[in-house]
């Protein structure tokens, strides 16, 4: 199924604006580790259009990570049952537990950051969903790993078993795939091919 009518298919919500439910929110998608955040972050810095280019910052229980850059960038951090209270009062537009954290993103989030353009993130295939059946104009992108060392790949069964049977459900159309060469100058020309991918979508 095409993009579009995928999309037309999802339940559209009403609390949303025109412009919010107008504006492309760019969902990079694929299995864990395969470099969704970092290209998304830097991609905030490389984008070249006019109309603004921001996060959307995930609401995460758990503790900062000392050391890792994007920390701030990508996440709201607050108590669990700050999140609870605000999935009971139907202020959230996905919520979800991975290793006894909750991971959350609100509308308040989203219309912050689709009011005034597009927005980017890491996503998995339901968060995709969930956007969509929100009435988001969303833009799926699939991110695959090439030449990645087992080093960087993730260990933990329980992640690759998610990973595996999120692959099976797979029934997104995505505007896009870029693959992620860990190789030298590999994650650099991913970001470049992104690029040229996120500015044929906008430019349509």
């Amino acid at each position: 199924m095409a993009l579009d009518a995928w999309a037309s298919t999802q339940k559209e919500q009403t609390v949303f604006s025109e412009t919010v439910r107008t504006n492309p929110l760019f969902l990079l998608v694929g299995d864990s580790k395969v470099g969704k955040t970092e290209l998304s972050v830097r991609m905030l810095r490389m984008w070249s259009r006019r109309t603004p280019l921001t996060y959307v910052r995930t609401l995460a229980s758990r503790n900062r990570r000392p050391g890792d850059p994007h920390e701030d960038v990508v996440y709201q951090f607050k108590k669990r049952w700050r999140i609870d209270r605000m999935l009971r009062a139907g202020e959230l537009v996905e919520c979800v537990e991975y290793a006894g954290n909750v991971y959350a993103v609100s509308y308040a989030e989203i219309i912050r950051v689709l009011e005034t353009g597009a927005g980017i993130m890491a996503a998995t295939e339901d968060g995709c969903r969930d956007f969509a059946d929100a009435g988001l104009h969303v833009v799926p992108i699939r991110i695959v790993a090439k030449n990645r060392p087992r080093s960087k790949a993730p260990q933990d069964p329980a992640r690759l078993a998610e990973d595996a049977a999120r692959a099976q459900d797979d029934d997104i159309p995505y505007w896009a795939t870029v693959e992620n060469d860990f190789r030298k100058g590999g994650l650099s020309a991913a970001l470049a091919e992104l690029h040229l991918k996120m500015l044929d979508y906008v430019s349509r």
